[in-house]
């Protein structure tokens, strides 16, 4: 079942369905050029594919997708309470040893996350699993990580999630039995709205700081450079893309999200 949720998360994102699309189009093209009705409907696919495509390319394009996602808040709570910081994993990458090391978003949040409990004196929460039961999780090869720069503080570990809302979910029974009231958020500014709604909705008895990082939204108000389509620009629209997707399934799915009590 997780393979078929990854299997249609991934048929949603532009590259995806647009190069359907393309392949859609040019099978009509190919087998119905003696058909008038369908003459021009392949070839009408093919262009109105490569024109959003390139569109989802520009700048401009992945600056206004990710305005709609963003957040960019970093909030703590009052002086003298001393909530949880919990870090997201976003990504890794699996070694044929069976260890995995956390990929570029996630060593991000890890950076950030381990500088605000160093400073402040707080605890952490790692979260994330992996996709199949093969190796270790990303939560340990994330404690690996922070205990490697000198990290010395207290780290829980959550080992069993593989998306957004399994996140919260084991992470709240986490919390729970330790008697935690409040948390601060770490996770990267286009990913903070999905995940906020969904601590509120998972842990609705715990309070949550967003503590958003790395904005990918650059201001290119006067930049010629925003009207050329870039790799990276398409990354970017893809990011918002998920995350406004995302967003939406799990609003209109809510009643039957899972909410286990423990991994």
């Amino acid at each position: 079942m997780f393979f078929v949720y990854k299997l249609l998360g991934a048929t949603t994102t532009p590259l995806v369905f647009l190069s359907l699309a393309i392949l859609v189009g040019t099978f009509f093209t190919i087998h119905h050029r003696r058909r008038r009705p369908l003459l021009f409907f392949g070839p009408s696919i093919i262009i109105l594919s490569v024109v959003v495509l390139l569109s989802l390319s520009l700048p401009v394009t992945s600056h206004l997708l990710l305005r709609q996602v963003e957040i960019e808040r970093k909030e703590l709570p009052q002086k003298g309470s001393t909530p949880v910081v919990m870090i997201l994993s976003g990504g890794f990458t699996r070694k044929n040893s069976g260890e995995s090391e956390p990929g570029p978003f996630t060593t991000q949040r890890l950076i950030e996350g381990a500088s605000l409990a160093r400073q402040k004196g707080y605890p952490i929460l790692l979260s994330g699993g992996l996709s199949y039961d093969r190796g270790e999780s990303i939560a340990r090869s994330m404690e690996r990580s922070i205990r490697r720069w000198g990290y010395k503080g207290e780290i829980m570990l959550e080992e069993n999630s593989r998306t957004t809302w399994e996140n919260m979910t084991y992470s709240a029974s986490i919390l729970r039995h330790k008697g935690v009231d409040r948390i601060v958020l770490v996770t990267n500014s286009f990913h903070m709205k999905r995940s906020l709604w969904m601590a509120k909705k998972a842990m609705p008895d715990i309070e949550v700081y967003p503590y958003a990082i790395g904005s990918l939204a650059d201001d290119m108000n006067s930049d010629p450079l925003k009207w050329i389509p870039t790799a990276g620009a398409l990354r970017d629209s893809t990011l918002a893309w998920r995350e406004i997707v995302g967003l939406t399934v799990y609003r209109i799915l809510e009643s039957r999200l899972p909410r286990p009590d423990h991994p």
